[in-house]
């Protein structure tokens, strides 16, 4: 990595400079406390902290199963339900069956009528359990069949599974991030400074949600499907109880199932009066994004021969002095005869100072470059990836929308190097 040159490209909000500034000096940025200056193993443990999220906020930490946006499942047993998963089998959400005309008012059962409104019909808990469902979320048969059942009509059932599918490919479209999770178990615990209990997700397992017309006119069926994604242990969970309470929550284990794995939750918690395991299943829209950055920004997970820490930006983010002014490049008169530089190829129109900002990136300076929506970001990373590519190197280009790698992606396409580019996750 050293020699290379690193270029932020990015949208800005509002606060940029003046013209006058953008071309001479202006005051230094305040620098937060939070950011740790002259260390840079303590430094980037701050960060790492804060990737995290250890407060209640976190759902990983704290998960409320929103009645909106989760859905908790019934009548089943979660190492059934896993074996079938990993095998590759779909399952298909059950709904509770509408009664047969029968609504219950006082208690007693009685024909439904024309003019009975939705709110007398027998709750769907109540009639799953008189069909004989077990209706506790806490599942603690390990004989039932491999079933996704919940504890809904299949109006109910639609409006939030709807509500879910559209969040989780919304995820897909905008970041290619998949945000939807199966998950298997979950610990509760309490902080003992407060009575709040809370319930941390356990076994994570990745799936995908599909919905197609039901047959008969009976609404919409989902169906849920492991997505063949690596399975997630609940790092926020592992942090937060090593740090808070010295608590050694295990680490998935390959041979792990929800019933192992629980096991071995529940023996790293034995000290801890009042916490347990509860076995709930519950599919949720849960974030990882931030936790592959926590594992990333881990000295120990870097080979001994290109340490993080010793990597050139790194050591002047966190040891570099701090300057009493910021300084803005200034544009290079590219054809003026007498400075004879290098001038790159360009494949997209620039200006001169997006022509400038590619000729201080190819001489291996790091550049931060701003500029809001329609300014020609893309055409301008565009044509330093292709510069970059004539020159012999290789380009990690990196994004938070999907959409803004594709618009690169079409570019770089259109003049002939789609075949340079190797998408990845």
């Amino acid at each position: 990595m050293r020699g290379r040159s690193h270029v932020l490209i990015s949208a800005f909000a509002p606060n940029m400079p003046s013209e006058e500034t953008q071309h001479g000096t202006s005051d230094a940025p305040k620098i937060s406390e939070e950011f740790s200056l002259g260390n840079v193993h303590t430094g980037l443990e701050k960060i790492r902290t804060r990737l995290l999220d250890l407060t209640a906020r976190n759902k990983l930490l704290n998960f409320r199963h929103p009645k909106t946006s989760c859905l908790r499942f019934v009548d089943t047993a979660l190492d059934t339900v896993f074996q079938h998963l990993m095998e590759g089998n779909a399952f298909t959400i059950e709904a509770v069956p509408e009664p047969d005309g029968v609504v219950r008012r006082s208690g007693d059962p009685h024909l439904l009528t024309d003019d009975a409104q939705e709110e007398d019909k027998i709750p769907a808990k109540d009639y799953a359990a008189e069909l004989g469902w077990s209706t506790d979320f806490d599942l603690d048969s390990p004989d039932e069949p491999p079933r996704l059942r919940v504890l809904a009509y299949q109006d109910d059932l639609d409006r939030t599974a709807k509500k879910i599918t559209t969040t989780a490919r919304t995820s897909i479209e905008e970041s290619g991030a998949n945000m939807l999770y199966l998950c298997f178990g979950f610990l509760e615990w309490k902080d003992s400074e407060t009575v709040q209990v809370s319930h941390a997700p356990l076994l994570i397992v990745p799936v995908t949600i599909d919905r197609e017309k039901a047959p008969r006119n009976q609404g919409w069926a989902y169906q849920i499907q492991y997505s063949s994604e690596d399975l997630t242990t609940n790092l926020s969970l592992v942090e937060k109880m090593k740090r808070d309470f010295g608590v050694a929550v295990p680490y998935l284990r390959e041979e792990d199932n929800p019933s192992s794995y629980a096991d071995a939750v529940r023996e790293a918690i034995s000290s801890r009066p009042g916490w347990q395991v509860k076995n709930f299943l519950t599919l949720a829209l849960l974030s990882f994004g931030k936790l592959l950055m926590f594992l990333d920004l881990d000295p120990t997970r870097w080979p001994a021969k290109a340490r993080i820490t010793d990597h050139s930006v790194i050591k002047n983010l966190f040891e570099g002095v701090k300057a009493s002014s910021v300084t803005f490049p200034d544009e290079y008169p590219i054809d003026d005869e007498d400075l004879k530089m290098p001038v790159p190829r360009l494949f997209y129109d620039a200006d001169s100072s997006q022509h400038s900002a590619l000729i201080d990136a190819l001489n291996g300076k790091n550049l931060v470059i701003e500029g809001p929506p329609g300014t020609g970001k893309s055409q301008s990373i565009t044509n330093l990836i292709a510069a970059a590519l004539l020159k012999g190197k290789s380009v990690l280009f990196i994004a938070e929308k999907l959409a803004a790698l594709e618009v690169v992606y079409r570019r770089l396409d259109a003049i002939g190097l789609g075949l340079f580019c190797l998408e990845f996750a």
